[in-house]
């Protein structure tokens, strides 16, 4: 899969605040977060990664939310490795 910007902060932002299966957040709040990008590409980004099943869509009554799918976690960290890395070193 190709990496674009736009995928590398997405995945962070969720993977750091550990958005793993029953924790989701609202799509809303990641185009929120990501204010730097369009909200558009943003879901654009966020359909892609779901293809790819990277992530996950829950139902919920305010709308859809979006949370990692874990049995991923391994190709989202070598993904995300550089920010890990800057993330966790002193």
């Amino acid at each position: 899969m190709e990496t674009t910007t736009i995928t590398e902060e997405v995945l962070f932002f969720l993977y750091r605040n550990h958005y793993f299966n029953k924790r989701h957040t609202p799509v809303v709040n990641v185009c929120n977060k990501l204010s730097q990008f369009p909200c558009k590409l943003v879901k654009k980004e966020l359909n892609k990664l779901y293809k790819v099943e990277i992530i996950r869509y829950k139902k919920t009554a305010h709308g859809m939310d979006v949370f990692l799918n874990v049995k991923m976690k391994r190709d989202i960290e070598k993904i995300i490795s550089d920010r890990m890395y800057s993330l966790y070193s002193l």
